[in-house]
């Protein structure tokens, strides 16, 4: 009898122990599955990543070409605003009357040599 309970015996250690593999077993794959969820929302975040760095890349150039754009709408507007004021010297001499200029006198006026007194 002491043989059948320490066979008895053996026999409920080896199934408990079997439970307990079978469990362990269970949980390494449940590890493993949230292991693997893991590594694919790692790489989804590392691609996010390299997205995101592109953008930000695109975005300095854009940045980049933006401050170009400025600065030649102000040289732009510089040389305009010089080209409007030489029009508007130009259009304030036109319309200033001037003293007729005599041909052979050059503009020496009433008392040059041509008209002489």
């Amino acid at each position: 009898k002491e043989a059948d309970a320490l066979v008895c015996d053996a026999k409920g250690k080896e199934d408990k122990a079997r439970g307990d593999a079978a469990y362990a077993s269970e949980r390494l794959k449940g590890v493993e599955l949230r292991l693997a969820a893991l590594n694919k929302e790692r790489e989804s975040v590392a691609a996010e990543e390299a997205r995101a760095r592109e953008r930000a890349a695109d975005a300095s150039q854009e940045v980049y070409a933006a401050e170009q754009l400025r600065a030649d709408a102000s040289q732009n507007a510089s040389r305009l605003a010089a080209a409007v004021r030489e029009a508007e010297q130009g259009a304030r001499s036109a319309a200033s009357p001037e003293l007729p200029r005599d041909a052979n006198n050059c503009g020496a006026g009433a008392g040059g040599a041509a008209g002489g007194s």
